[in-house]
Parts: C-alpha cells; sequence; structure tokens
C-alpha cells in the first residue's frame, strides 16, 4: 500500500516512505529511484525532477541504518580512553569524574 501524500509537519501519523513507494508514485523501478537521488548517477534532468517530485511529495529520507547494512560500513568510531585516575590523565577529567 502506498502511503499517502505528506503534509509539512504531519510526518508522525504515516508510515515510513520507502523507496519502492516512491518508484510506484512516480512510475519507474526502484533502480531508477535509486539513480536518480544519487548525485553521481546517471539519470536525466526530467527524470530526477519526477522521481524528487514523487520523494518529496510522500516525505521520503534515506533510511541510514539500512544504507549501511548494504555497504557493510556504520560510519561510527569506537574510541578506547584509559582509566581517568591515572597519572597521565588530564587534572580537569579527574577533577570531572571526582564530582
Amino acid at each position: 500500500m502506498l502511503p499517502a501524500m505528506r503534509k509539512e509537519g504531519t510526518t508522525k501519523d504515516l508510515p515510513r516512505a520507502t523507496i519502492r513507494d516512491v518508484a510506484r508514485a512516480a512510475g519507474v523501478s526502484a533502480a531508477t529511484v535509486s539513480r536518480a537521488l544519487h548525485p553521481a548517477a546517471s539519470a536525466s534532468p526530467a527524470m530526477r525532477a519526477k522521481v524528487q517530485r514523487a520523494a518529496t511529495g510522500l516525505g521520503y529520507s534515506p533510511n541510514i541504518i539500512a544504507r549501511s547494512l548494504s555497504r557493510g560500513q556504520s560510519g561510527i568510531i569506537a574510541l578506547i580512553l584509559p582509566e581517568p585516575s591515572g597519572p597521565s590523565t588530564p587534572r580537569r577529567w579527574r577533577q570531572r569524574r571526582a564530582r
């Protein structure tokens, strides 16, 4: 089922639009939507405009979690810090921990 066209400020009530929803609304394939929404991919200006109108109307925004799963990259950096009580720890860190 295709999500209803969204109005400004009403995105909380409707289900999140997917790339397939945008494709149905624009009358194209999901691959075409993907190419049209990606700036470096090849798509005609007319097709980009058509897809963009459908995406905007549905309130489509890329799903960051799905993107990171498909690419195998999360964009998260882990940082391991020493215990903030040793002699090499800056004084201000030790003071914050004591509070």
